[in-house]
């Protein structure tokens, strides 16, 4: 005869959580600080390096890591990991 297998509770599955690092570019029109292109990134060195060149020509640019699950639509707050010129708080 087969085994009985007996559970002592059922655990619901955690999320899983996916890492997204993305840059934020700055410019400046008329004296105002205005949100320029948007990038992600699966890596932080990728999302670094495209952060340092974009920083060549705007006002500011801004890397950041968020995490979440996309399929939750969940997504922690943002951490900023790096910044060039001026951007706006987070």
């Amino acid at each position: 005869m087969g085994a009985v297998v007996q559970f002592k509770e059922a655990l619901e599955p955690r999320p899983k959580l996916v890492t997204v690092f993305y840059v934020r570019s700055y410019w400046r029109d008329r004296e105002r600080l205005r949100e320029g292109k948007f990038e992600q990134f699966a890596s932080m060195e990728s999302a670094l390096r495209v952060g340092r060149q974009a920083a060549i020509k705007a006002a500011g640019v801004r890397v950041c890591r968020v995490r979440g699950n996309p399929g939750a639509s969940y997504w922690e707050d943002p951490v900023q990991i790096a910044r060039w010129g001026d951007v706006p708080p987070l």
